[in-house]
């Protein structure tokens, strides 16, 4: 995704990307779209040894999560509408 961009280090070395996931829903008549990434497999490069499956559970754990954090209130009804 990143490849054109400027690396560190050695230019042989293959560009390390960020594994992304993302979740969209509508709540209340609104899209919310949330998105998070492992970072770490950036960070920790060659300490980092995650399955894909791994991966992929992990990025839905951090999502549901951070949606059980939220709050949603319903929106009062618009004023003049019956």
């Amino acid at each position: 995704m990143f490849a054109e961009r400027a690396t560190f280090g050695d230019k042989l070395d293959k560009p390390v990307v960020a594994k992304r996931g993302n979740v969209l829903f509508v709540k209340y008549g609104y899209i919310f779209v949330m998105s998070t990434e492992l970072a770490e497999r950036v960070l920790e490069r060659t300490t980092y040894h995650k399955t894909t499956a791994e991966e992929d559970k992990l990025l839905r754990e951090r999502l549901l999560d951070l949606l059980t954090k939220m709050d949603f209130t319903k929106p009062a009804a618009a004023m003049g509408k019956k």
